[in-house]
């Protein structure tokens, strides 16, 4: 005959894997529903209409080059551009720090938002990277994150055969062949 210690024990141990998996089965969810909720909060900013404004206020912007460009559009010249435009890299740098983070998934952003952020990144790329080199500047790190997202965004396009969007490349650009064609 059983002991009752031993179906005591066996009730225990039942009982624990029981609270752990429910345990398991809650955290996964609320992960779920934080990523949902992340998720949304992207696909509404994107499709906002002052984001389409400040797109494309930000696309119509002309420069030779670095120099010209802060003559033009530089904070203490035009506040109101260098606003819009930091606004507007700061929510891609963001994103690309949700991505890399695993809060936000790579082909998410890739099938929402791919091309935007790829045109802005090809647009003001070596503006970006002479505010890292400037004397005083923000440093070597400023907005990495959004780097990051648009190589990867571009690296997807690329295997998957499609086009890129090459006619917004800056004269001036310094990316990688890889990443141009």
């Amino acid at each position: 005959m059983i002991e009752l210690s031993i179906v005591r024990d066996l009730v225990a141990i039942f009982g624990v894997i029981a609270g752990f998996t429910y345990y398991v089965l809650t955290v996964r969810n609320a992960q779920k529903a934080r990523r949902t909720d992340t998720f949304m909060r992207l696909y509404q900013s994107r499709h906002d209409p002052e984001t389409h404004q400040r797109f494309w206020k930000l696309m119509e912007q002309e420069w030779v080059d670095f120099d010209d460009f802060m003559n033009r559009y530089g904070p203490e010249v035009n506040p109101e551009m260098a606003a819009l435009r930091t606004s507007l890299w700061s929510q891609y740098d963001g994103i690309g720090m949700l991505v890399q983070d695993n809060m936000v998934d790579l082909d998410t952003v890739y099938r929402m938002m791919y091309q935007a952020i790829v045109m802005v990144w090809y647009k003001y790329e070596t503006v970006i990277k002479g505010l890292r080199e400037m004397e005083g500047g923000p440093g070597p790190d400023y907005y990495m994150n959004f780097e990051h997202l648009a190589n990867e965004l571009i690296k997807i396009r690329k295997r998957n055969g499609h086009p890129l969007p090459t006619n917004r490349l800056h004269p001036t650009s310094t990316l990688h062949p890889e990443l141009k064609v």
